[in-house]
C-alpha cells in the first residue's frame, strides 16, 4: 500500500517559500497526477491574525502583484480559507488571517488545525503542502505527542483562574499524582504549567472512559518530503529590505493604527521590549515611528534589521536539523 506524501516547504523568511508552494500546486493541478486538488497550509505563527495581514504577508499581497487573484471562502468549522480564483477550489490556502488578535494560537492549536485539514485532504484525494518559516510547527506536526493533541479547555481554565497556587497543586496531585511528583520545583510553582498539566490529565481520564472509534488512517504512515529552497545570504537581506518597504507603503501603517486604536496600551511598548505573543515584526518599529521616535528611514532600517536577525535564527534552526 502506497504511503501518503506531505510536502513541507521550509526555510528563512523572504526566500520564496509561498511562491514555490503556489507554483507546485499549479503544476500538480495542471498535470493531474490523479489528485482532486491541493491544500496549502501556512505554518507561520505570525500569519494567523486578520489584523496583521499586510505586516505578516497573510494577505498574499506580493503574490497578487504577480498577477494571482485570491478569494476568501468561509469554512464550516469556523476558519476561512483563500483559494486561487483562476483554479477555483482546486488550490486552497489555509491558516492565513483566520483569527482576531489577540485570540490564542500555539503549536498545539496549529497541529490540531492542520491535522484536520490533512485528514480530510487524504479522504478527498487532495495533495497537501505545508509552507512557512515556523520550524517548530513542521516538526511537531508529524510527532506523536499526546500533550500537543490536547486542545485548551476554556471551562477548566476559567475555573483554574479563580484558584490559588496551592489549590492548583492539590488539584493536579489528586488527578495525576505521578505527573505532579515528576514536576521540578519551578514548574510546581508555575500556575500556567499546572493548569496545562491539569488539562492534559483530565483529557486523558476522559479518553479512558470513552469507547474511541478506530482512526481513519495511521498518522505515522505519512511521509514528509522536506523542501528547502536555495537562497543566497548575500542577497537575502536585500530581498527582506524590499519586502519591508513594500509592506510599509501598502497598508502596514494603517494596520498598526487600527490595532492601537482598539488596544491603546500597546502604544506604550518600547522599541526594545520583548515582542508580545501574536504581534508581528514591524509592529514595534511602526509604533515608534507613529510616536515620532523614528523617521521613515530609521523605521525601515530597524524593521529590516530585525527581520534579518529573525531569518538568521531560522537558518540556524534548520541547520541544526542537518538541512542546508
Amino acid at each position: 500500500m502506497s504511503r501518503e506524501k506531505i510536502i513541507s516547504i521550509v526555510g528563512p523568511t523572504a526566500i520564496g517559500k509561498t511562491a514555490l508552494a503556489i507554483q507546485k500546486a499549479q503544476d500538480l493541478v495542471r498535470e493531474g497526477k490523479g489528485r482532486a486538488g491541493v491544500e496549502i497550509i501556512s505554518a507561520d505563527s505570525r500569519q494567523v491574525y486578520r489584523q496583521f495581514e499586510i505586516l505578516s504577508g497573510a494577505d498574499l499581497g506580493e503574490l497578487r502583484v504577480a498577477g494571482l487573484e485570491w478569494k476568501r471562502q468561509p469554512e464550516k468549522k469556523g476558519f476561512s480559507y483563500q483559494y486561487l480564483a483562476d483554479a477555483g477550489e482546486k488550490i486552497r490556502f489555509h491558516g492565513a488571517a483566520i483569527l482576531d488578535f489577540p485570540a490564542e494560537w500555539s503549536v498545539a492549536l496549529f497541529v490540531d488545525f492542520a491535522r484536520q485539514i490533512i485528514e480530510q485532504a487524504i479522504a478527498d484525494r487532495r495533495q497537501v503542502i505545508i509552507v512557512g518559516g515556523t520550524g517548530l510547527y513542521h516538526d511537531k506536526l508529524f510527532e506523536k505527542n499526546e500533550s500537543l493533541e490536547v486542545p485548551p479547555n476554556q471551562e477548566i481554565r476559567d475555573q483554574a483562574e479563580q484558584m490559588s497556587l496551592k489549590e492548583l497543586q492539590v488539584w493536579l496531585e489528586q488527578i495525576a499524582p505521578t505527573t505532579f511528583r515528576n514536576l521540578n520545583d519551578s514548574d510546581q510553582k508555575n500556575p500556567r504549567r499546572l493548569i496545562r498539566k491539569i488539562e492534559i490529565a483530565l483529557h486523558q481520564i476522559e479518553r479512558e472512559e470513552e469507547t474511541l472509534p478506530a482512526e481513519r488512517f495511521s498518522w505515522e504512515g505519512l511521509d514528509q518530503q522536506l523542501i528547502f529552497p536555495p537562497y543566497d545570504q548575500t542577497t537575502l537581506k536585500d530581498k527582506i529590505s524590499r519586502r519591508v518597504k513594500f509592506r510599509f507603503k501598502n497598508g502596514a501603517i494603517n494596520e498598526v493604527q487600527k490595532v492601537l486604536t482598539k488596544f491603546p496600551h500597546l502604544a506604550a511598548l518600547a522599541l526594545d521590549a520583548p515582542l508580545p505573543p501574536g504581534l508581528p515584526l514591524g509592529f514595534l518599529e511602526i509604533t515608534a515611528h507613529l510616536r515620532r521616535e523614528l523617521d521613515e528611514n530609521e523605521c525601515l532600517n530597524l524593521w529590516t534589521l530585525h527581520e534579518w536577525q529573525y531569518a538568521k535564527r531560522q537558518i540556524t534552526w534548520w541547520k541544526n536539523r542537518k538541512l542546508p
